[in-house]
């Protein structure tokens, strides 16, 4: 006589098996989903990318030279120097006023006599170099004087000599008066050699010398700015696209 068992048949996957395999075939469903939505958006942003690349090749970008300067006349700037050496005085004259061939501009202290420093060209007398109580030496440089009085539309724009050799006579400058007016104008043909930051100084009236050696540029004002005052000058070499740019073409 054969024995029956009274237990039911065990199941032939286990409850587990059978979720485990459920969620396995779920998720084969969303790959295919998921992985086109990533290719997609992936797809996009290279589009994107690539579109901004083209953008910012083919769009033409303005390449410029800057520097400071200053607006002088036609004969550049004259310097007082001191006739006497001791201690520098009183100053006579207050900047930005124009003066004549031989007026008082300051004193030279010299033991127990006061010299009077006169000025040697009509012009605007620009600011004093030394202040009261300043030793002097025979010769130092006391004041700056702008050497035209009559004209407004010339400028000297220092610029470094690497970035000189860009430049061409001809081209459009900006120049801004830090506080002042902006006006426009061109390169014009007469330039330096490369100068020594004391020989700038003294070339551009300058209270300090700058940073290091420099090319003077002259530049021709389309109208006329307020005289001896320092400017900050931008010269439009070209318009050309980043690419090239990076092909060095003009």
């Amino acid at each position: 006589m054969v024995k029956t068992s009274s237990h039911p048949p065990a199941p032939l996957y286990r409850p587990q098996a059978m979720e485990s395999i459920e969620s396995r075939e779920r998720l084969d469903e969303l790959l295919p989903v998921t992985s086109l939505r990533a290719w997609l958006l992936a797809a996009a942003a290279g589009v994107l990318v690539l579109g901004l690349l083209v953008y910012a090749a083919v769009t033409p970008r303005n390449v410029t030279v800057s520097g400071e300067g200053r607006v002088v006349g036609k004969q550049g700037v004259t310097l007082v120097t001191a006739t006497v050496a001791g201690q520098f005085g009183r100053t006579l004259v207050d900047p930005m006023t124009e003066v004549r061939i031989g007026d008082v501009v300051a004193e030279v202290i010299n033991g127990d006599r006061t010299v009077k420093q006169r000025a040697m060209r009509n012009g605007i007398l620009l600011g004093y170099l030394l202040r009261p109580g300043d030793p002097v030496e025979v010769g130092a440089w006391l004041a700056e004087i702008s050497n035209r009085i009559d004209d407004g539309r010339t400028a000297l724009m220092m610029v470094d000599p690497q970035e000189a050799g860009k430049v061409e006579a001809g081209m459009p400058v900006k120049v801004v008066v830090p506080g002042g007016p902006e006006v426009t104008g061109v390169v014009g043909k007469d330039r330096s050699d490369v100068f020594a930051p004391d020989r700038v100084q003294e070339g551009m009236g300058m209270l300090e010398p700058p940073a290091g050696p420099q090319v003077i540029l002259v530049v021709k004002l389309d109208e006329v700015a307020p005289r001896g005052y320092e400017i900050e000058a931008t010269v439009l070499v070209s318009e050309r696209t980043l690419l090239q740019q990076l092909l060095g073409m003009t």
